[in-house]
């Protein structure tokens, strides 16, 4: 039954969230073009290719951040609005309606996530950050500091990380919505309320688990040369930040488990 579910979520959310990535895509088309066009080493130039890199950016984040929104959206209304009485009505457990959506949720999350890091590639490669200035280009000196110059450092912490995120942010949402259904008035406000307060609270708790600690044994230990700390740094902060990622996924999801086991009120 988990495969019917999945198969009716995929049906339902499949047009929405592909044409939102076919708009990332396509933004990140023109953005390539434009910057192509706009040398960054060019003094009279390089201002207006920073903004349009900023500009383009952002653009690219406010799709993710759509997508997110997209998902949340459709388990809440699907849950716990008046579609809510159907699905509730269906033989399956409370489980199966939440692992349904949630596999679906992460895969478009993941996806979007990949859309995002290949446009800001392509970006950074248009722009001409993947030109050598002297020995080194922009990325391959931050690559070279941050990983001990391997790539394929820079590869797997990207996916991990972005695994771990999606994982995450989509839990956070969840259990936001969840915790919202146990408020008798105004639950769609008190699930915003909700998601504002835990992110608030994760942020600062994420912030306690990688980056201080990490500059704090930096600082305690000493690392010898300044490539040395760069790489030890780095890949101290980003292994602290997944581990820290998916620890509160997982706390999110246990709660996620227990909320669904509670009796819904849809009135």
């Amino acid at each position: 039954m988990l495969g019917k579910l999945m198969k009716y979520e995929w049906k339902a959310s499949y047009k929405v969230l592909s044409a939102i990535n076919l708009a990332l895509s396509l933004l990140a088309l023109i953005g390539c073009l434009s910057l192509k066009s706009i040398p960054l080493h060019r003094e009279d130039t390089a201002f207006i290719a920073i903004l349009l890199i900023v500009f383009y950016a952002l653009s690219l984040s406010a799709f993710s951040l759509v997508t997110q929104i997209y998902i949340y959206f459709r388990f809440y209304k699907n849950l716990f609005t008046s579609e809510g009485y159907l699905m509730h009505t269906l033989p399956v457990t409370p489980m199966q309606l939440f692992h349904s959506k949630f596999l679906i949720g992460f895969f478009w999350l993941m996806l979007n996530s990949a859309l995002n890091i290949a446009a800001l590639a392509a970006l950074a490669w248009s722009a001409g950050l993947f030109q050598r200035q002297g020995p080194y280009s922009a990325l391959q000196l931050f690559c070279l500091l941050a990983f001990g110059g391997s790539p394929w450092k820079l590869l797997c912490f990207l996916f991990l990380g972005m695994a771990a995120s999606s994982f995450t942010l989509l839990l956070m949402g969840y259990v936001s919505i969840l915790l919202g259904q146990l408020v008798e008035r105004y639950k769609l406000g008190a699930s915003i309320g909700f998601y504002i307060a835990i992110y608030l609270v994760s942020q600062v708790m994420a912030s306690l688990l990688t980056a201080i600690p990490s500059t704090l044994l930096a600082v305690s230990n000493g690392m010898g040369t300044y490539e040395d700390f760069a790489s030890w740094f780095y890949e101290s902060l980003m292994i602290r930040a997944c581990l820290g990622q998916i620890l509160f996924g997982v706390i999110f999801y246990i709660a996620c488990l227990f909320l669904m086991q509670r009796k819904v009120n849809l009135n």
